[in-house]
């Protein structure tokens, strides 16, 4: 059995996040930016290589019938646009350096923190993420479990198939527990406020800059 502070999804898309709240719960599971967008591998390695800078710049995003489109890293931001409007990009981009930040702040703190993603082949991706993500933080207290995606499975929500197989994840996880330790508690009451300190500082700065 293999024990942590907390699971946050490192995509490649929506189903990663379900699973693992629905698993270990919402407290335990923080939310990222990889919660929400398609993010290919290669993208995600190059969110983390790059420490998450230039990313979503608006010159990169196009409009599409399947959203709006990161031409630049091939990423999908389903959620972001409203009908695959660009008009509040502003916005958007606010959100996302937001959940970058705290993706980042996990990997750089000290919380015993678990990434989960699925794939296609997941042997050799796990290692090629945990290499980059040690890279960056050497003595991270934090691994990388990938699970092996499979969608050949059935659904176990029909309506909603991006949900993916709840027996499988089920499975692929039964090795792993998150415990709220009082010290991964506290470490997460206080990202909690540095987060909404950050938010407050980011909103007066902005306030201030209108007036100014």
């Amino acid at each position: 059995m293999r024990y942590f502070d907390q699971a946050i999804s490192l995509g490649p898309d929506c189903q990663t996040a379900f699973q693992i709240r629905r698993i270990f719960g919402k407290p335990l599971c923080p939310s990222g930016i990889f919660d929400s967008q398609v993010t290919p591998l290669s993208a995600l390695l190059a969110y983390i290589e790059s420490d998450f800078c230039g990313m979503f710049n608006r010159d990169d995003l196009r409009a599409t019938d399947w959203g709006v489109i990161n031409t630049k890293y091939q990423t999908v931001h389903p959620h972001e646009f409203a009908d695959g409007n660009l008009e509040n990009y502003g916005v958007a981009r606010k959100r996302h350096d937001y959940l970058c930040a705290k993706i980042r702040r996990a990997i750089q703190g000290s919380t015993r923190t678990v990434f989960i993603f699925h794939s296609l082949t997941p042997r050799e991706d796990e290692v090629q993420m945990r290499r980059v993500l040690r890279s960056v933080n050497p003595n991270g207290r934090f691994d990388v479990l990938a699970v092996e995606a499979r969608p050949e499975l059935p659904p176990s929500y029909p309506s909603d198939i991006w949900c993916g197989n709840d027996e499988h994840w089920d499975t692929a996880l039964a090795n792993i527990r998150i415990r709220r330790s009082a010290t991964g508690v506290l470490r997460r009451q206080i990202s909690r406020i540095s987060n909404h300190v950050l938010n407050v500082y980011e909103r007066c700065s902005i306030s201030f800059g209108a007036s100014a």
